[in-house]
């Protein structure tokens, strides 16, 4: 008997290693943890979004987190830094530390403001390296000085996730694989089921030394021998309209289409080929500000699209049809809330549970950010139940951020299974543990079992989570259950955690049982164990077939330390702010009774300070002296409208003193940085990069310095908005 090829090179593929043979529920788990922005996550672990505090991320848009199939964390990154701002690029291992080989500095990968600026994926034929792509953000060269002309372009990394005890290590770094690239980039599997396809727009549109160079889409295969050289697409219009077809890009699960800009685009995963689709400009109106989402099952479009009506300000979610003939009037409002003027929307990202969530902060700069979702984006109509307010991210108000990150949509991608039951969950006592026998279905393709044996059926003893995958020509399906081992002979309790004082010490106490063995973190098999210093300790016990393992954690704290500084001088009406070190373990009382980790101050005198804690207190005094100064008096406009009728065409700042310090940086809504000058002479015309900025209210914070009367440096900041009008 002979195989048809389709289904002899699905066969292939099934067996050609457990790196490549993954289930859709275990592909899913793979992007179960998100970190982003300050410091910032969520997880899926639970099998709905829960709020994770624990990331060293620091970033504005730039970022990607990798899980493996188990969805535990393996390692996340923005992707970049800034070189003229000393922003430096990362990549973090699963303990929340920098990878070997992943300090990027300044000036490796992308930027960390790029909106897509870095994905990862598992390369193709392995079982543990993974690329990593990046390209650079559009501040490389809009702001200042810079020493990267074209930018950073689009460069390709290699991880390997078995270095280092499994903690990882980059061994392929910083390869360029084309300039320039800038903010955009998205991936998806390959028809093959094995190789990736990247999709990076070149750059030429920013660069001003290359005002008629048209930009076009580079297509990467990313096979076992790495990125394969790209294939060429031109954007259908070119240069002259890259404020339509240059934005934010989507394709979607099924790897049959993608979103770039105000165009939707035909892509053939099998062959890398880009068609083009439609203008979203002419079929669905698409503003340039709007985000685009699509659903698990690549059907639905959804428009998410700020607008003003009856002068509220309001948030309106449109969904699309796609494999609706009449695609323009298919579109149905499915959701709509009302917004604060200056909120911003972030981009919206499916998630291992199946729903597409997106981002609400409802000011600029003042407010906190909301997690809000589609709840069933695969269903026509208001039943998908937009939900605007799931969990608060971060209730401090300055910390914007853009984006979840990006990853190959593929990953969510929604598929019929086939059914099967392995049965309810066991548990076994460990004084009569006897081994089990598990069944895949019958008469399938292929099968894969969590141990890594690909035969029906699987023998088991140890306690864990067991799960079969398994495929019928080119349906797929999957079971788990879960063995337990119950111990009733006895229970480790090291108590509950504590912390220790510097020079303290806590002596750690195993039960004392016969014929038992004891196992501690360090690898010591005494049953009493003597600490000092903070970390995660473990007890592992053993008796026959019995076991038991308790942890506990230590932390360290130490006596307080305070510093108000040196004695401050400042002008009559002045107010100044003593700051401490904040810590929530340290309680704090001033002078003046007040509790709070800071003081404002604004009449002369010795101010103090005691600080205190478990471990014992610290003092310290500063002494203010206030005296009068000669003001300098800042005129800054709030409008001009720059279109040549000579009234108010530029925005400049003005004052009565000579400034020794001055910088102001002028930002639209979404945070991107539209112009910036450390000369009070200059002034902004309007423009980036030679380009019409839209009629808009846009934020500025002013940074300036200036002598008085008695040659005292006074430096002050000021922060406010800009109408630019037509």
């Amino acid at each position: 008997m002979s195989l048809a090829p389709q289904k002899y090179l699905f066969l292939i593929l099934c067996f050609v290693s457990l790196g490549t043979a993954t289930s859709l529920e275990a592909q899913k788990r793979q992007a179960n943890n998100w970190h982003f922005g300050d410091h910032y996550g969520l997880h899926f672990s639970n099998g709905f979004a829960e709020t994770d505090y624990s990331s060293s991320i620091y970033t504005y848009e730039s970022c990607t987190t990798i899980s493996n199939k188990e969805g535990k964390l393996l390692f996340y990154t923005n992707g970049g830094g800034r070189s003229n701002q000393a922003i430096c690029g990362h990549i973090w291992n699963r303990n929340h530390e920098i990878m070997e080989g992943g300090d990027l500095g300044y000036e490796m990968g992308g930027g960390y403001s790029a909106a897509q600026g870095v994905v990862a994926f598992q390369k193709p034929g392995t079982a543990d390296v993974y690329c990593m792509m990046t390209v650079d953000e559009f501040e490389t060269i809009s702001v200042s000085p810079t020493t990267f002309p074209e930018g950073k372009g689009c460069s390709y990394f290699e991880i390997d996730m078995a270095a280092n005890n499994g903690l990882g290590a980059v061994t392929v770094q910083n390869q360029k694989l084309m300039q320039p690239a800038f903010e955009y980039m998205s991936a998806t599997i390959h028809a093959n089921c094995e190789d990736y396809w990247v999709i990076a727009p070149t750059g030429y549109w920013a660069i001003a030394d290359d005002p008629n160079e048209a930009d076009s889409f580079y297509v990467f295969q990313i096979t076992e021998n790495g990125p394969l050289d790209p294939q060429v697409f031109p954007m259908p219009e070119g240069k002259p309209n890259i404020a339509d077809e240059y934005g934010f890009m989507k394709i979607t699960p099924d790897g049959s289409r993608f979103r770039c800009g105000s165009h939707l685009y035909d892509f053939d995963n099998s062959t890398g080929t880009i068609s083009y689709g439609m203008n979203l400009l002419d079929s669905i109106g698409l503003e340039r500000t709007d985000h685009l989402g699509f659903s698990s099952n690549s059907r639905f479009l959804y428009q998410f699209r700020k607008t003003i009506q009856d002068t509220i300000n309001k948030l309106i979610i449109s969904q699309y049809d796609l494999e609706d003939s009449d695609f323009q009037e298919s579109g149905e409002l499915i959701g709509q809330t009302i917004l604060s003027e200056h909120s911003i929307v972030g981009m919206p990202q499916l998630a291992p549970d199946g729903k597409l969530y997106f981002l609400l902060q409802e000011d600029f700069f003042n407010a906190p950010t909301r997690l809000a979702v589609i709840e069933n984006p695969n269903v026509k109509g208001p039943g998908c139940q937009p939900n605007y307010n799931v969990l608060t991210i971060s209730n401090f108000p300055d910390q914007r951020f853009l984006s979840f990150g990006n990853f190959p949509d593929n990953i969510f991608k929604y598929d019929p299974v086939i059914t099967h039951d392995l049965g309810a969950d066991i548990t076994l006592n460990c004084e009569a543990v006897d081994s089990i026998d598990l069944f895949g279905p019958d008469a399938m393709d292929c099968y894969l079992w969590s141990n890594g044996a690909m035969t029906q059926n699987i023998r088991v003893v140890d306690a864990g989570v067991y799960w079969v995958e398994f495929w019928d020509d080119c349906t797929m399906g999957v079971d788990s259950m879960i063995l337990t081992i119950r111990n009733e002979l006895f229970e480790i309790d090291l108590g509950d955690d504590v912390t220790l004082c510097e020079q303290a010490s806590l002596v750690l106490e195993g039960p004392l049982l016969a014929d038992a063995s004891y196992l501690w973190q360090d690898g010591s098999a005494n049953m009493d164990l003597e600490i000092t210093e903070a970390g995660s300790y473990w007890l592992q016990m053993q008796v026959a077939d019995c076991i038991d393992r308790d942890t506990l954690l230590v932390t360290q704290d130490f006596l307080p330390v305070i510093d108000l500084g040196e004695d401050e001088l400042i002008c009559e009406g002045e107010e100044i702010r003593l700051n401490t070190n904040v810590d929530y373990s340290l309680s704090y009382e001033w002078q003046d009774g007040t509790t709070q980790s800071f003081l404002m101050a604004s009449a002369p005198g010795t101010y103090g300070v005691t600080v205190t804690n478990d471990c014992g207190t610290a003092t310290d005094e500063m002494e203010l002296t206030v005296v009068s100064c000669k003001a300098c008096k800042l005129y800054i406009p709030n409008a001009f409208s720059p279109n040549d009728d000579g009234y108010n065409d530029s925005y400049q700042t003005f004052s009565n003193c000579q400034m020794s310090y001055y910088d102001i940086q002028i930002f639209d809504r979404w945070g991107s940085q539209v112009y910036g000058s450390q000369n009070q002479e200059e002034s902004w015309d309007g423009n980036l990069k030679g380009i019409p900025c839209l009629p808009a209210v846009y934020a500025f914070i002013l940074h300036y310095e200036w002598q008085d009367q008695n040659g005292i440096p006074i430096r002050e900041v000021v922060t406010g908005d800009i109408a630019l009008l037509p």
